[in-house]
């Protein structure tokens, strides 16, 4: 009987401290960290809390709870770990949650420093910035650098 009630507390993620503890007041109960919700004081036995619900009803966010800032977080994913999350995850209102152009691409992200290559690769996801090598020293930046990909 007793492993049967610790396996459904298990399951249903519920605190094994929280259930032993005898109190007189919730912060009897308290555990003090916020992602695990508000412990309660019932009959002099600690109630778990509830976690928050940190689902932000975006489909593409990364929702967790954020211990440090007591707070939920929803943030825009980073497949290539560049430290910018995808431009294309939009929140409601159709702006875009991070600056990331090229979410598989860790060359490109808003705030890359743009580089001049013959690719015309736009490393800083802003078209109207490029590199600026002279190569053959006459005061005009080289035709390669550019970025002629939002040109054609």
């Amino acid at each position: 009987m007793k492993i049967r009630l610790l396996m459904l507390m298990l399951l249903y993620g519920l605190s094994i401290n929280a259930f032993a503890q005898r109190c007189n007041t919730a912060n009897d109960c308290s555990d003090g960290l916020f992602c695990t919700g508000a412990a309660t004081c019932q009959n002099n036995m600690c109630v778990a809390g509830t976690p928050p619900n940190c689902d932000d009803g975006i489909a593409c966010t990364i929702d967790s709870c954020n211990e440090i800032a007591n707070s939920c977080q929803n943030l825009a994913p980073d497949r290539d770990n560049d430290g910018s999350g995808d431009a294309s995850c939009l929140d409601r209102l159709g702006e875009p949650l991070g600056r990331d152009c090229d979410d598989n691409n860790p060359k490109r992200f808003g705030g890359n420093l743009e580089v001049c290559d013959e690719n015309d690769i736009d490393e800083d996801c802003d078209p109207s910035t490029f590199g600026t090598k002279d190569t053959d020293g006459d005061g005009f930046v080289d035709a390669e650098c550019g970025n002629w990909e939002f040109y054609r």
